[in-house]
């Protein structure tokens, strides 16, 4: 998405791609991949009236990842979920992007380490809660 004020194409981060896939996939919902990425891209890139809110939302992207994938889904399957339902939900994409990191198919699409194509990811992985679930 390319806005007035921004000259260059801005891009997600390469892993946003395949937790997309995952994340779509784990819940049965393939058709909601396009859906989701637009969703996040489109949130992301937004023009932002303060200074400094872009920065915010980058730091937490996973998190933007799976509410925006939460926000397609029920409205894609037009339905109501209980506040149980949220919090399994929610704990289910947790353990997916908790997985990513360590899937070979992912690591060979982005590559180890921390490189460029896992920015936005640093701060998730650093999270005392992922580490005490032992997600990170």
């Amino acid at each position: 998405m390319k806005h007035a004020g921004n000259k260059e194409k801005e891009t997600l981060p390469l892993w946003v791609g395949p937790a997309i896939r995952k994340i779509c996939t784990e819940f049965n919902a393939e058709r909601a991949v396009p859906h989701v990425w637009a969703g996040v891209e489109s949130i992301l890139f937004s023009p932002c009236p303060r200074d400094g809110v872009r920065e915010k939302r980058e730091g937490k992207l996973p998190a933007l990842v799976g509410a925006v994938f939460s926000h397609v889904v029920t409205a894609m399957e037009n339905r109501i979920v209980s506040q149980k339902g949220m919090k399994e939900e929610k704990r289910r994409i947790l353990d997916v992007l908790g997985s990513l990191r360590g899937d070979e198919v992912v690591q060979g699409k982005v590559g180890g380490g921390y490189g460029e194509g896992w920015r936005g990811w640093e701060r998730y992985g650093r999270s005392r809660k992922l580490h005490r679930r032992g997600m990170a």
